[in-house]
């Protein structure tokens, strides 16, 4: 039965999208963990979580004051995809909402520049870089193929007064198929390539580093009548660190299990959005700028908070799921949501 809540334009990720904008009843113990990949719907269990050794890169940028700044060389493909890939697994050994060693109400925007012009429009056997820069916002791309599996990271920001504002960061995993005269891409889901280059960003991660959130928001989607049926629906996790300017938020796909809609925030993809903490705005501000699946100004109050969808309270929510060898689900009842 769908629920009557259409939220619109919320199922893909066009990377398009983000050159003007900015780029989770019960809790049952179900194993669905980051070594198994799961394509669309349908999806199976694994039962080991894999372990992923601790990486010790950690990139700085060195800016020598000068009265003419120095042109930054763009790096090649194959150096531009190593150094992003490093970045993210340490983020670069800083905190968010740091991002890199740029941090929002703090680093001016000839820092953010010269960071940004590593890195140009490359394309090598495996790897797409984009980086565009518009007025006060820009983009930076990052796809890299491992055999079929293709792994997105979009970045946006946005600068203001001379300071960089805003990050909006989106990762996603798709297997990709040759279909006729083109390619045809399935959203993959706990494949371990994607946890491994995402793992500082991955859900028992961030509990353990920033603690208990403020607010853990969840919703479920249904189909749009005016968009043809979607290969799955999103669930949706949020992590609301107000006191830190961070929103986090794994996007999984929808499973119904008897009366309660089921997601499982270990296999997600991940939507980032970073803010300066000195900023008094409310969680619809902060994701107002934000496209793509999931949380937006446009259904933040469709998502309810985890203690009034679900049996757990927040600090039990918490104390689960800081624990990476946990591999459970969150089940919200389905009478709670809106009926058609």
């Amino acid at each position: 039965m769908k629920s009557t809540y259409h939220p619109p334009d919320l199922f893909f990720y066009p990377l398009t999208l983000l050159i003007l904008l900015f780029i989770f009843s019960g809790c049952n113990p179900v194993t669905h963990t980051p070594d198994q990949s799961v394509e669309a719907v349908g999806f199976s269990t694994a039962t080991d979580t894999p372990q992923v050794p601790t990486p010790s890169f950690t990139a700085s940028a060195t800016v020598t004051p000068s009265h003419t700044p120095t042109p930054i060389p763009t790096l090649p493909a194959k150096e531009a995809k190593l150094l992003l890939l490093d970045l993210l697994q340490n983020n670069g050994g800083c905190q968010l909402p740091c991002l890199w060693g740029l941090t929002p109400g703090e680093t001016d925007v000839q820092a953010l520049d010269l960071f940004m012009e590593k890195f140009g429009n490359e394309i090598s056997s495996d790897t797409q870089i984009r980086h565009d820069k518009f007025n006060e916002s820009g983009v930076l791309d990052l796809i890299s193929w491992i055999d079929d599996l293709r792994i997105t990271v979009g970045l946006s920001y946005q600068s203001g007064n001379g300071k960089l504002e805003r990050f909006l960061v989106f990762a996603n995993s798709a297997r990709e198929y040759q279909k006729d005269q083109g390619l045809e891409s399935v959203d993959v889901f706990g494949d371990l390539h994607f946890y491994q280059s995402l793992h500082y960003f991955m859900l028992p991660q961030i509990l353990s580093k920033y603690g208990r959130p403020s607010k853990v928001l969840i919703a479920h989607f249904v189909d749009d009548p005016d968009y043809p049926p979607a290969a799955w629906m999103p669930f949706s996790i949020v992590l609301y660190y107000p006191d830190l300017g961070v929103l986090v938020e794994y996007i999984t796909p929808k499973e119904r299990v008897d009366d309660h809609y089921r997601g499982c925030p270990m296999i997600g993809h991940i939507n980032l959005v970073l803010w300066s903490p000195k900023q008094e705005i409310s969680i619809t501000e902060v994701v107002q700028r934000k496209s793509g699946n999931g949380i937006n100004s446009l259904n933040v109050d469709f998502f309810k908070p985890i203690e009034e969808a679900t049996s757990l309270t927040l600090d039990e929510f918490y104390q689960a799921f800081k624990d990476p060898n946990n591999s459970q689900c969150i089940e919200t009842p389905m009478d709670i949501w809106p009926k058609p």
